[in-house]
């Protein structure tokens, strides 16, 4: 699921309208995006011209055991996929 942060901790907005935009006329996402850890709150935040496609990077890097912030790559062998959450900070 993607989503944007507003800000407020409990209030998220759902950007599939701007996905199915950019798949529609071919545009990329650019902007900061955060990986959190919904058990601990931690979080990873990034910026990408492509938001979309890091994250499929970041999934395979950390499905694979091969991400290069051990940090969050131990957190993610420890409490598995389902406690992460990949959202939107800013576009």
């Amino acid at each position: 699921m993607v989503i944007l942060w507003d800000g407020k901790r409990n209030h998220k907005v759902i950007l599939y309208s701007h996905l199915s935009l950019k798949k529609e006329r071919g545009y990329m996402i650019c902007g900061i995006y955060c990986i959190e850890n919904k058990i601990n709150n931690k979080k990873y935040i990034g910026q990408s011209i492509n938001i979309e496609k890091r994250w499929a990077v970041h999934k395979v890097e950390l499905n694979n055991n091969n991400h290069v912030n051990k940090h969050l790559q131990r957190s993610w062998n420890k409490h598995g996929e389902n406690s992460f959450e990949f959202y939107i900070i800013e576009i």
